[in-house]
């Protein structure tokens, strides 16, 4: 699988590109503007060309008495991106522990070094593939205009920020697009469900409760079992399905 095409967060078209700038960009000529800038940039925001079609959105940061620019990544591009790294990298260390923990195979320290490697990578896959799809929630309640109607009750949008993703994505996202993701595409919406519980499991961590012996070897095995291929592409699914294209493989196309 690809690369992911990193995006900026807000896009524009570039037609007018020289008319905007000269409205909008400081004079360079000006010292006392560059100088305000220089001392506080914090109410500035820097508007550049992401590529020959359109503009990127940034911001302008003093470090140490000089400004420097960042163009703002969109969070669940850059979340998904990563997600993306980890369950590479998760799938081939379960692969090879799969392989090699024989126990004749392995010291007890390498089995447990490359174990812990495997559980760490994966948690993180997991949490990132969860966070992507939780972003993209709130960037879309975020962006509604005026309250929320959920079964004929005025909710404002402040408190439907702290429900949960499944609430968000059952209840919340009817307001937006009748077809939600969870009716049109069942089967994937259920592997977004085994993500959401996986990333409990880990987010709210708990020792086995029914072994004579203590031990987590139930949250090890379910991270073995997991699918992470199918749940990344059911992830990339459901955020393509509320914002089209938004994931995209990158131009290299190397993995």
């Amino acid at each position: 699988m690809a690369h992911i095409k990193i995006k900026p967060l807000l896009q524009f078209s570039s037609a007018g590109y020289d008319s905007v700038m000269a409205q909008t960009s400081p004079d360079v000529n000006n010292t006392e503007v560059l100088q305000k800038i220089k001392k506080d940039a914090s109410g500035f925001t820097a508007l550049t060309k992401w590529n020959e079609t359109t503009l990127a959105t940034g911001f302008p940061y003093t470090h140490k008495g000089e400004t420097k620019m960042f163009i703002e990544p969109n969070p669940v591009v850059s979340f998904y991106a990563t997600a993306h790294q980890f369950t590479m990298s998760s799938i081939r260390l379960r692969d090879d522990l799969l392989k090699d923990a024989d126990i004749f195979n392995l010291h007890g320290g390498e089995n447990l070094k490359r174990t812990s490697g495997f559980v760490s990578t994966a948690s993180v896959a997991i949490v990132f593939m969860f966070t992507s799809i939780e972003t993209l929630l709130n960037i879309i309640i975020e962006g509604h205009k005026g309250d929320f109607i959920i079964k004929s009750e005025v909710i404002p949008k402040e408190k439907i920020l702290w429900w949960s993703p499944e609430d968000k994505i059952k209840k919340v996202l009817l307001n937006i697009n009748p077809k939600c993701f969870h009716v049109v595409e069942g089967k994937k919406y259920f592997q977004i469900t085994k993500l959401l519980a996986m990333r409990n499991s880990i987010m709210h961590f708990k020792i086995d409760n029914d072994s004579t012996m203590i031990a987590n070897r139930t949250f090890i095995e379910n991270l073995l079992k997991f699918e992470y291929n199918k749940t990344l592409d059911a992830t990339k699914d459901f955020i393509n399905y509320y914002m089209t294209d938004l994931i995209e493989n990158c131009d290299c196309g190397k993995d």
